[in-house]
């Protein structure tokens, strides 16, 4: 699996492609005002987060075609420069996504915080507690389209004459829709992966997971960057927690994006899996537990 990353946060770099590279995927990391590839063939996967439409260019019409005709999975990032403020609005990239961007400033923040609720089992929440709550504070305001299904809603946290309550409108933090014919997944997450809206989300779970010497993010955090990720380009997700946390972090960093790293496995298990970390994980999660029973919820309307 190769991603094409398109990264407008600093912040954003940092987390998401910081568990990228420390989870084995390959991917190549692009900045607004960059040079952009001009051949996608060699991705499964592109991620947009905080990039702003007009730094596309002629990028989008090649996006728009791998996405709708080359089976090229799609993952939109919530953010300050996303969706309708980042002038996705009815532009041919923007119809692809599995929600309605509205246009202009769609950015809802949320200082009290939303707590991030599943909607059913779907594939994308596997492996992670969800009794350990995760709570973000903003997102950008989208509708789901039809045909598609929401995974993942936010409850703003309020108070009440009682105390704390969780309010009763549900936002839809991240919509889905499955490949149809020779299109691509497509997803949009409308709340962020790293901070300002995903601070919490960043330190996501009960253990911790070192990119370097001053970043770690949770193993929540990562399961579910890895499941997303996974899911996009068309692969199983994992379907238990990650196992060995401890011995993945004394495993060998890998190179920075764009660069293939061999690191040094120890084991006859991780031995004949190869070099991808990832894929050692998800086969020892496979061993680990059986597979659970989904359900998900479809939006049939609009």
């Amino acid at each position: 699996m190769r991603v094409l990353y398109l990264e407008g946060d600093p912040n954003g770099a940092r987390f998401v492609s910081g568990t990228l590279t420390r989870m084995g995927v390959a991917h190549e990391l692009a900045r607004p005002g960059g040079t952009l590839p001009r051949d996608l063939s060699r991705f499964q996967a592109t991620i947009l987060s905080d990039f702003p439409h007009h730094y596309l260019r002629e990028l989008e019409a090649l996006l728009v075609h791998a996405v709708g005709s080359a089976g090229m999975g799609l993952l939109m990032v919530g953010g300050w420069r996303s969706f309708g403020r980042g002038g996705y609005a009815e532009t041919p990239l923007g119809e692809l996504l599995p929600v309605f961007v509205l246009a202009g400033d769609d950015r809802m923040n949320v200082p009290s915080g939303m707590l991030v609720e599943p909607v059913g089992l779907h594939p994308i929440c596997r492996g992670i507690n969800w009794n350990r709550p995760v709570v973000v504070t903003g997102h950008n305001r989208v509708a789901a389209r039809a045909s598609t299904t929401t995974v993942l809603v936010g409850r703003t946290i309020e108070r009440g004459h009682e105390g704390l309550r969780l309010g009763s409108h549900r936002a839809p933090l991240l919509v889905v829709k499955q490949a149809q014919g020779a299109s691509g997944r497509t997803a949009a997450l409308s709340t962020d992966l790293a901070p300002r809206w995903g601070g919490g989300l960043v330190d996501w779970g009960s253990k911790t997971l070192a990119l370097g010497e001053d970043e770690e993010v949770g193993d929540s955090y990562a399961t579910f960057v890895m499941n997303l990720v996974r899911w996009v380009a068309g692969e199983e997700t994992i379907r238990s927690s990650l196992p060995s946390w401890d011995e993945l972090a004394e495993m060998p960093a890998l190179e920075r994006p764009g660069v293939r790293a061999k690191p040094k496995l120890e084991g006859p298990r991780l031995c004949r899996l190869g070099p991808s970390l990832l894929r050692a994980r998800l086969e020892l999660a496979r061993l680990a537990a059986p597979p659970p029973q989904d359900g998900v919820s479809t939006n049939s309307t609009t």
